[in-house]
């Protein structure tokens, strides 16, 4: 079974890994051993990183997984494009076959924009969906500002380990992978090295 360690800023592997863990073993056939390591803050931080990831390595095998937001965790690490974001995160942990980089575009609730009517319909809102494509929608709005006044329009609070775990296990990540390819692109990798021989 292949081990994987998914490196994420803090609450976002909460909410996405059951629903991962699921949509790989619906759709690809596949059960690896996923696990997660919080960074407490941003993962740009070249030094922490590569600790964290050497050490990863060493103890667990298999493969690490870099996951983080365009945002980068705090203001000053804003980037203006998840390319730009996996460049850097590129330079600090080089080109190891084990080592992945992925980056959410804006943040974490692009994902969720695209059940934004089954949470609508869930939480009693009549506000429409955002136009677009989810991982485009623009910088001075991002994702989780628009999913933080969906549930407000319903007088209801989004926090995000609570709410986008429930969302994404009752809704699953098909409509969200299918629609954001950064998402996809995550899903992909971890399906193609559990599947390489």
């Amino acid at each position: 079974m292949t081990s994987i360690v998914i490196i994420a800023e803090g609450e976002t592997e909460d909410a996405l890994l059951p629903a991962l863990r699921e949509f790989l073993k619906e759709h690809y056939k596949l059960s690896p051993r996923i696990l997660a390591r919080r960074m407490d803050g941003t993962v740009f931080e070249r030094g922490k990183l590569v600790r964290v990831i050497e050490n990863l390595l060493r103890e667990f095998g298999g493969h690490v997984f870099v996951l983080t937001d365009q945002y980068g965790g705090t203001p000053a690490k804003n980037f203006s494009s998840p390319e730009e974001a996996r460049r850097k995160l590129r330079e600090f942990v080089g080109d190891h076959p084990n080592v992945h980089v992925h980056v959410a575009a804006h943040d974490f609730e692009a994902w969720l924009i695209p059940l934004w009517d089954e949470i609508a319909r869930s939480i009693g809102s009549t506000k429409p969906a955002p136009p677009g494509a989810p991982e485009k929608l623009n910088n001075q709005n991002p994702p989780s500002k628009r999913i933080q006044e969906l549930f407000r329009s319903a007088k209801k609070r989004y926090v995000k380990t609570r709410d986008a775990q429930k969302f994404l296990g009752r809704y699953g990540l098909k409509k969200s992978v299918d629609a954001c390819p950064e998402l996809r692109a995550l899903v992909e990798a971890i399906a193609a090295v559990c599947t390489a021989r």
